[in-house]
């Protein structure tokens, strides 16, 4: 509001020094000094050239900042879209982090699964190699004329299960 405050006092100013020295120059003219009425002009030439000259200086600080702001403006524009590009991409290598870090822990239950099962079958191949290596003493004791045959096909037995139970450890 005080630049249109600013304008308007200027143009009140300019139009009294107009009307001041028309009625200079008309009171010249009426009273025939035309010595003075040469001063007048050369005196409002005068006048108009300083006017002009602030006007113009005026103009091109106005210029000058306003490109001084453009160019500050396409800074911060460019930093702006800048960063929104590093954001960007932070985001990305976010996700695709998420998303590894996803995959990492089913991969890591999947083994977890896997290991319990084979924990739970080596338990019940230690029992099952007890327990038929148990049978197999009993069947010993009790009857010693059994075939050899069948012996060693319980001792074949019991080797496949206790073969099975030490794979299952190092797998």
């Amino acid at each position: 509001m005080s630049e249109k405050v600013q304008q308007a006092d200027r143009m009140r100013t300019a139009a009294l020094q107009e009307a001041a020295y028309f009625k200079s120059k008309y009171l010249a003219l009426k009273a025939r000094r035309h010595e003075e009425l040469g001063q007048l002009d050369l005196s409002r030439s005068d006048e108009l050239e300083k006017r002009l000259a602030a006007a113009l200086a005026e103009n091109e600080a106005g210029s000058k900042t306003l490109l001084q702001l453009q160019k500050r403006s396409q800074h911060d524009q460019a930093a702006r879209l800048a960063t929104e590009e590093r954001a960007r991409e932070a985001q990305e290598r976010a996700e695709e982090a998420q998303q590894a870090h996803q995959r990492a822990l089913e991969e890591l239950q999947a083994v977890y699964a896997r290991a319990t099962k084979a924990e739970s079958q080596a338990r019940e191949n230690a029992i099952k190699i007890a327990d038929l290596t148990q049978q197999l003493s009993q069947a010993l004791l009790v009857q010693p004329a059994v075939k050899s045959q069948e012996v060693s096909e319980a001792q074949l037995k019991a080797s496949q299960l206790e073969a099975a139970n030490l794979k299952a450890h190092f797998i």
